[in-house]
């Protein structure tokens, strides 16, 4: 599965952390390259927090 430079980085954070929040006042591109994730099955929203699923941790090991 390809993904791009700004997703990967999201996917970086969100694993790094457990989570991403605050993604309500995140910049254009990032909240973009969230749905592209959401629609690849790597991240889901839950309550306005983003958190990655198991795919995208099999994804970046």
């Amino acid at each position: 599965m390809r993904i791009g430079n700004v997703e990967k980085e999201l996917l970086k954070k969100a694993l790094l952390d457990g989570r991403l929040t605050g993604m309500a006042r995140a910049r254009r591109a990032e909240r973009d390259a969230l749905e592209r994730l959401q629609s690849k099955g790597l991240m889901h929203e839950a309550g306005g927090i983003w958190f990655p699923t198991g795919a995208a941790q099999e994804l970046m090991s």
